[in-house]
C-alpha cells in the first residue's frame, strides 16, 4: 500500500503552488557549481541553459518563447550566433540598500558553436530530494521535436526519450 504524502487534496495544492522557477534557478546552480566535471563531460567545455519547470506530467512547447530558441540556436551555431548585453545594475560596495545585486563579471557575451540546452525539471509535490531529476534536452531536438509533434506539449516520458534525465544530487545520469 502506497503511503499518503498529503492528508487532503488542498495540502499538495498548496505544496504545487509554492515551488517557483526561481527555487529551481537556486538548485540548478548548486548543482552546476558542485559538479562542473561532470557538466564538461556530458555537454562540453561551454554550455547556455534555458531552465523550465512543470507542475503537471507534461510541458507545453510554447514556454520556451521564440526569443529563447533563436538565441539558443544561435548559441550552438544553427542559427545568428548569440550576443547578449548584460544590463548595468546599480552595484555600490559595502552599501547596504544594494545588496540585492552582484557585480558583474563583464559587459557582454557573444557565443557561438556552444552547447545549449533546456533543462527541464518535473516538480512532484513530495518527491523526496535524493529523486529528483531534471531532463537536459538539446534545443535542436527540442525544436524538432515541437515542429514534428500534433500536440501542444511533451510528456515527461517523451522528454526523457529526446534528452538526459540528471539528478540533482550526484549528477550522475
Amino acid at each position: 500500500m502506497q503511503k499518503r504524502l498529503f492528508k487532503n487534496p488542498d495540502d499538495k495544492k498548496k505544496a504545487l503552488g509554492k515551488f517557483k522557477e526561481k527555487d529551481f534557478q537556486r538548485i540548478f546552480s548548486r548543482w552546476v557549481k558542485s559538479n562542473s566535471l561532470t557538466i564538461r563531460e556530458y555537454f562540453g567545455e561551454n554550455c547556455v541553459f534555458e531552465l523550465k519547470l512543470s507542475k503537471t506530467k507534461s510541458i507545453r512547447f510554447d514556454v520556451l518563447a521564440e526569443h529563447q530558441i533563436k538565441a539558443l540556436m544561435g548559441a550552438n551555431g544553427r542559427d545568428i550566433p548569440c550576443y547578449h548585453k548584460i544590463n548595468d545594475m546599480p552595484f555600490i560596495k559595502d552599501n547596504p540598500r544594494s545588496r540585492f545585486t552582484n557585480p558583474k563579471p563583464f559587459d557582454c557575451l557573444f557565443l557561438s558553436q556552444v552547447s545549449a540546452k533546456v533543462v527541464v525539471f518535473f516538480y512532484k509535490a513530495g518527491q523526496r530530494r535524493s529523486e529528483r531529476e531534471m531532463i537536459v534536452i538539446d534545443v535542436y531536438d527540442w525544436k524538432m521535436k515541437s515542429e514534428r509533434s500534433s500536440k501542444k506539449s511533451m510528456t515527461e516520458m517523451e522528454a526523457r526519450e529526446i534528452g538526459r534525465a540528471v539528478k540533482f544530487d550526484d549528477g550522475k545520469a
